[in-house]
């Protein structure tokens, strides 16, 4: 046996964990999610990482390899595990391998298909279902376990889900509010909710809020809605024309921001909770949203009102201020259409 084989073969268990971990509670469907035309469906994530593991199988046994598609996620993930026992067993047996070395097998085969391990995390993330954090240096991972059935954390994070956009570290309980329709009195403490999530850098390209007739005249009278804590504005939404054409009369666009110290309190679902259903009343059909791929709060909230990730709109707009100015930003653009 090469003295590198043992190594692979830890490498390959490490694989069967990260996979798993990116798979684990996956929401229903999400083998047939699919981020933006083009991107990879997981199903499709798999069965790629099945083939390149496939083609590093041929440096033992000769010949090519290209694997069908199978009907589900499930069948896979069975495939994918199966060609990992495969591998290991030529590893573990010292086979020899053929035109190649152990250190290009590395850093080819074997960690492309640790980089689309990664890719399913990020597929979670965008599916509203983000993976929980964990220490990995820690991990359980044991060379012989390299099927689907994989040991839980030893060390998750203790803070997880981690705090976005200004959120408290810790669990906050949730609080009483009441949701009213938005009056003229109410914008200099929703001017400042906004201003506050214009500071974060992750909520919009917006450098500045504006003063409310320049506000009020760009978003639609109804529904427009705050979230009251006792008499504090605790956060609010509001919708904004996609299109003047009479045929997307009823397509509009969602703006919801939280203050600081509401967040994770329930106050943004419930806020968006009742923004749906006054549009609905209000003869709307469809809703949309644009959220930037590093606002996982964001994307995961709307995920849970039934929004779905319709494609990323690549390099759509340059930051002007804050740590990424300059910076080409991705947006995420999320659609809700009522029954």
């Amino acid at each position: 046996m090469e003295p590198e084989h043992p190594l692979l073969r830890h490498f390959l268990a490490a694989l069967a964990y990260r996979t798993q971990k990116a798979l684990r509670g996956a929401p229903g469907g999400f083998g047939e999610f699919r981020a933006a035309p083009g991107v990879r469906t997981p199903a499709e994530v798999v069965r790629h990482m099945t083939s390149v593991l496939g083609y590093a199988r041929t440096h033992f046994v000769g010949g090519s390899y290209r694997p069908d598609a199978l009907p589900d996620l499930a069948q896979e993930v069975a495939r994918f595990h199966a060609m990992l026992h495969r591998l290991a067993g030529h590893l573990e047996r010292g086979d020899v391998l053929q035109g190649t070395t152990p250190e290009r097998l590395l850093q080819g085969p074997f960690a492309d298909a640790m980089a689309h391990a990664g890719q399913l995390a990020l597929l979670r993330r965008l599916a509203g279902s983000p993976v929980p954090a964990e220490n990995f240096i820690v991990a359980d991972i044991d060379a012989a376990i390299l099927g689907p059935d994989q040991p839980p954390p030893v060390a998750p994070d203790p803070e997880w889900p981690l705090p976005l956009l200004g959120e408290r570290p810790h669990a906050a309980p949730a609080v009483a509010f009441a949701i009213e329709p938005m009056l003229p009195a109410d914008w200099p403490a929703v001017r400042a909710i906004y201003a506050d999530g214009i500071a974060t850098g992750h909520a919009t390209f917006q450098t500045e809020a504006h003063e409310w007739e320049a506000w009020d005249a760009g978003h639609l009278a109804t529904p427009c809605l705050v979230a009251r804590v006792a008499e504090a504005v605790a956060g609010w939404a509001a919708l904004s024309s996609v299109s003047s054409r009479c045929v997307y009369g009823g397509v509009a666009e969602v703006s919801l921001y939280v203050g600081a110290a509401w967040r994770g309190r329930g106050v943004g679902s419930g806020l968006l909770a009742a923004l749906i259903e006054a549009s609905e009343q209000a003869g709307l059909w469809t809703l949309q949203a644009g959220i930037f791929p590093e606002n996982g709060a964001s994307l995961a909230l709307f995920g849970k009102h039934g929004f779905r990730v319709v494609g990323v709109r690549e390099r759509l707009g340059q930051m002007t201020f804050g740590p990424l100015a300059g910076s080409w930003r991705d947006v995420v653009l999320l659609e809700r259409r009522s029954a």
